[in-house]
């Protein structure tokens, strides 16, 4: 994989010069490949832009951000990135972003996924089923409810007296048990939202 980084001519960050990644100053000279993977850096002026250009001959383009934002990352996914995160990524982070946008998934850092998910399962127009009885321990309807306030897996774990580790086993389990791929697929399975009144 080709690692390009769109950046306003900034220094690359250790990881991504680990990886040999190309700097760009814009979008204007850049070649798309189908192994190629674009990071454009939101401090780079009008990168909306450069996203919206990319967006044009290539699905694998990453927003990276240092203040990442709710309304930045919406820009971001709207534009037509299919990631967006800190721009602060050890090697292997940036490996595991790549593959998953490479393989047609989206990537969004998780403290912005569960305000995301707060949101949605907040918002008048969601309406949350009821848990069949049996289907969840107490303990794992505890964390679906967190998960539905938008906590992160610390929030959840500090919450209920229990260590990080457990919570991610119940998720797991919670999310085989739905057959939900993610915590926005679970929320989906969990309810449903009705369309606004005309």
């Amino acid at each position: 994989m080709n690692y390009k980084v769109v950046n306003n001519g900034r220094d690359l960050s250790q990881s991504f010069k680990a990886l040999s990644a190309s700097s760009y100053t814009g979008v204007e000279n850049c070649e798309t490949k189908t192994d190629d993977m674009f990071w454009v850096h939101t401090s780079h002026q009008g990168w909306l832009g450069a996203v919206r250009r990319l967006s044009a001959t290539t699905k694998n383009i990453v927003v990276i951000s240092s203040d990442q934002s709710y309304r930045e990352m919406c820009q971001a996914l709207v534009s037509g990135s299919r990631g967006y995160c800190a721009d602060d990524l050890s090697v292997t982070e940036i490996e595991a972003v790549s593959r998953s946008v490479a393989n047609g998934g989206l990537w969004v850092n998780e403290s912005v996924l569960c305000d995301v998910i707060e949101a949605l399962a907040g918002s008048a127009m969601y309406q949350r089923h009821e848990l069949p009885v049996g289907q969840l321990t107490k303990r794992e309807a505890e964390v679906v409810n967190g998960i539905l306030e938008g906590k992160r897996n610390e929030e959840i774990a500090e919450l209920h007296g229990i260590s990080v580790r457990t919570v991610k086993e119940h998720v797991s389990s919670i999310l085989r048990k739905y057959q939900a791929k993610d915590r926005v697929d679970l929320l989906l399975k969990l309810g449903s939202f009705n369309k606004p009144a005309v």
